[in-house]
């Protein structure tokens, strides 16, 4: 039990019987993106040490760290999953599951997927209550909107009330959750609890982010597998296997690349041509809706008005821009924009009346030497009329 305590999460995974015999998943295909913005399609053959993709007539090989994404393109159909409580780690997994169990610094959890976890507190983002009131999950998400909060919150109802607390989490058992406020220590039955938001989680990273085809996220290490199933390897989550008819994606992380959208511009400056200026928009269009641009939907990049200009200070630690660039599927054939990337104020890369509707744009250029790169939107044909361009997985490659 120590050796268990010490590790922050514990997966049972054996008797999860999902598995099934050799053959059965046959004919699976996946589409699979690279950092550099390249991308291959076709039957997968395994998934370690390296992805293997059959094309037909030849077979590619592909490193993990040099993958952005792994998409299953015959996924299995499958509802949303459903449990009392969604549970969101330090590392980036989230999913729905029970309390099992209870304990003052760990709690057991049973996943959707099957199985049990063994969750310590520390690990911990928040948790959810499913099934909770509106009013309670909307300040629940209002205060995770806030952040930096240096206690424990838990949003609990009293009749038609809904209250906040803060305090410190003392433990959780499958029926009610122990918080320690005003000097002591309460017992609040879940049917009130509408979520937890835990003040400092311990960071933890991971190299992969598997979805569920039910919406459940695991974050590890991938550590094997082949054309039939794959396993995710990580401290938070032990072991777990799954077959690729559950896989909906694997997005990948590696400190090969670095997305712009997660780096602080040294500066943004928009110069509206009527009265409107615009912000830069940070994963999001900007209308705040997900990035799309050909059709496809981004989870990163960055959304400029024209004429807009943000200069990031990379000082010459990276050796390469690559990005897809467009104007926002919102727009429909709307807008009509230059964009540019400059390296210290020489052109890396330019493309002239790009507009709506149109096949967005490969950008790849080099960074060698540059100390300062910078994304211009400039004015083009009709004015700054639906003018949202968009600078899709924007990433700096090493």
């Amino acid at each position: 039990m120590n050796m268990m305590r010490r590790s922050v999460a514990v997966l049972v995974i054996a008797g999860i019987a999902l598995l099934a015999s050799a053959g059965q998943f046959a004919g699976v295909r996946v589409e699979a993106s690279r950092i550099d913005g390249s991308s291959i399609s076709g039957e997968l053959r395994a998934a370690a040490p390296e992805l293997r993709i059959s094309t037909g007539d030849a077979e590619a090989k592909i490193a993990w760290s040099d993958l952005l994404v792994v998409k299953n393109l015959s996924p299995e159909a499958a509802a949303p999953a459903t449990a009392p409580l969604r549970f969101t780690l330090s590392d980036g997994s989230s999913f729905v599951g029970a309390i099992t169990a209870g304990g003052e610094r760990e709690f057991e959890c049973e996943p959707a997927i099957g199985g049990r976890f063994r969750i310590d507190l520390s690990a911990l983002v928040s948790v959810r209550a499913t099934g909770a009131s509106s009013k309670g999950l909307a300040k629940l998400d209002a205060l995770a909107n806030e952040g930096g909060a240096t206690e424990d919150v838990a949003v609990v109802s009293r009749g038609d009330q809904v209250l906040v607390l803060s305090g410190a989490a003392r433990g959780a058992t499958p029926d009610k959750l122990n918080f320690e406020w005003n000097g002591k220590v309460t017992a609040v039955g879940w049917d009130r609890v509408a979520g937890v938001i835990f003040a400092r989680p311990t960071p933890r990273g991971a190299s992969s982010l598997l979805t569920t085809t039910q919406g459940d996220i695991f974050a590890g290490r991938i550590s094997g597998g082949d054309a039939e199933s794959i396993v995710l390897q990580s401290g938070l989550v032990d072991r777990i296997a799954l077959p690729w008819a559950r896989v909906a994606k694997i997005e990948c992380r590696s400190d090969r690349y670095v997305f712009l959208s997660d780096l602080k511009p040294q500066s943004y400056r928009n110069e509206a041509l009527f009265e409107h200026e615009w912000s830069l928009g940070v994963d999001a269009s900007l209308l705040n809706k997900p990035l799309s641009l050909g059709g496809r939907v981004y989870a990163k990049g960055l959304a400029m008005h024209s004429r807009s200009e943000a200069m990031f200070r990379i000082e010459n630690s990276f050796s390469q821009f690559a990005a897809t660039a467009g104007i926002s599927d919102e727009m429909r054939e709307r807008g009509c924009v230059s964009m540019r990337v400059l390296g210290d104020g020489r052109v890396l890369w330019e493309a002239a009346q790009v507009r709506g509707g149109e096949a967005p744009r490969d950008v790849l250029v080099s960074l060698r030497g540059v100390r300062d790169l910078t994304l211009l939107v400039d004015f083009d044909e009709d004015l700054d009329l639906g003018d949202h361009a968009v600078w899709a997985f924007a990433r700096l490659l090493r």
